[in-house]
């Protein structure tokens, strides 16, 4: 898994791609909302790196970001501090040190897809309701 730096006429964008280079859609919309709402270039790469890892602990965890409980999220935090452990590797260089930013981006990924879910959960209500009566 690698973060991939775009350039375009209007600026960088930046998209985390898997081991085989296809784009990590959730994360592609994700990233997509940030710049729509006008989060800056060194904003979008700071949360598409967060989220590599996050990515990368999903995937050594054998979970699927659709189904992330809070506890999941306290689990990602521990794993960020060794992130080796369970591999049972050493790391030679110092874990680096956890910043507001491992948390909270993770955090709002897993609200934003919490709020797209309610919305379509809604809609789909809406739908229901609108054949029942």
């Amino acid at each position: 898994m690698r973060v991939q730096e775009v350039i375009l006429e209007n600026g960088k964008r930046y998209i985390l791609v898997d081991s085989d280079g296809v784009p990590v859609i959730p994360v592609v919309k994700y990233l997509k909302y940030l710049d729509v709402t006008g989060k800056s270039s060194n904003t979008r790469k700071t949360y598409c790196y967060v989220l590599k890892q996050y990515f990368l602990y999903l995937q050594e965890t054998e979970k699927d970001y659709k189904h992330i409980r809070l506890e999941d999220l306290v689990e990602f935090v521990e794993w960020l501090r060794n992130p080796y452990e369970s591999t049972k590797i050493m790391s030679l260089r110092p874990v680096q040190t956890l910043t507001f930013e491992h948390i909270m981006i993770p955090s709002n990924f897993f609200i934003f897809n919490i709020f797209k879910i309610s919305i379509s959960l809604s809609a789909l209500l809406s739908v229901w309701q609108s054949i029942i009566l």
